[in-house]
């Protein structure tokens, strides 16, 4: 548990399937089954075909997603590392950042009309795209596990605050 003053920043508990993770006042989960990047994007393996998402921390960063933007289209390749698109909110932009390459196979359609799902549902329904890899096992050896990625919130977060500390003591 990290504090600042009486307020619980961050805070960490491990459920058999699942991390959920306290930041101020909002809880996140992170499914233990699938791998996270750096770049804050889930992946998850169906077979021979990935599954790539936004984790509950970038959509709880961005809050209410108005806008999708993918600048690639099914057919199309994703390099790892190199952003496809973005979501937009009323605070800011996030770019998306495939952490797996290969084709895109299939991208959520759903989330032209209502991107609002990946707040809704960011493992499931909110997924963006899915993938058939080129290089699998090298993709995924450079991805986190969720323990891994908790760790990298948690480090992102207390950054975050020790900022708004040094804020107030100007």
């Amino acid at each position: 548990m990290h504090k600042v003053g009486d307020i619980v920043i961050f805070n960490v508990v491990e459920e058999e399937d699942k991390f959920k993770v306290t930041i101020e006042k909002f809880i996140l989960t992170f499914p233990k089954a699938l791998f996270y990047s750096n770049d804050d994007m889930w992946v998850s393996k169906d077979d021979s075909i990935i599954v790539i998402g936004a984790t509950d921390y970038f959509q709880t960063i961005l809050s209410d997603i108005l806008f999708l933007e993918l600048e690639k289209q099914v057919g199309d390749e994703a390099i790892p590392g190199e952003e496809i698109g973005s979501l937009e909110s009323v605070k800011t932009v996030l770019d998306i950042i495939p952490a797996v390459g290969g084709v895109i196979v299939a991208i959520n359609e759903k989330l032209e009309a209502s991107p609002e799902i990946v707040n809704k549902s960011a493992y499931k329904e909110g997924w963006i795209l899915k993938i058939k890899p080129s290089n699998l096992e090298f993709d995924l050896s450079n991805l986190l596990t969720a323990k891994e990625y908790v760790q990298l919130i948690r480090e992102k977060a207390e950054k975050h605050y020790e900022r708004k500390e040094r804020q107030k003591e100007i």
